[in-house]
């Protein structure tokens, strides 16, 4: 003889979604000025969204950072926020 037992039911609930615009907004630098002039520095290719060496913080401004290519020693046009610009990170190989 056959029982049939009750399964429970398989169908996926719906997920709920929360529709808070602070959570798409990136958040601003908390420490503005962190890094002073002349700090080696990592800035974010807007392109790809990577991390790019090789430069230095040329200014501190109200806005973000003027930043210093640092092989040939030009600032680059505009501005840079504080999201985009992190202490430049050094390599633990050092013999690469």
């Amino acid at each position: 003889m056959s029982r049939l037992i009750d399964a429970p039911d398989r169908t996926p609930s719906p997920v709920a979604t929360v529709d808070d615009p602070t959570m798409d907004a990136p958040t601003p630098d908390p420490r503005p000025g962190t890094y002073p002039a002349s700090t080696r520095v990592e800035v974010r290719n807007s392109f790809d969204g990577s991390w790019s060496q090789g430069f230095e913080v040329a200014e501190v401004t109200a806005a973000g950072y003027r930043i210093r290519r640092s092989s040939d020693g030009s600032v680059l046009p505009g501005e840079f926020d504080g999201p985009d610009v992190r202490k430049e990170r050094r390599r633990s190989n050092w013999w690469v």
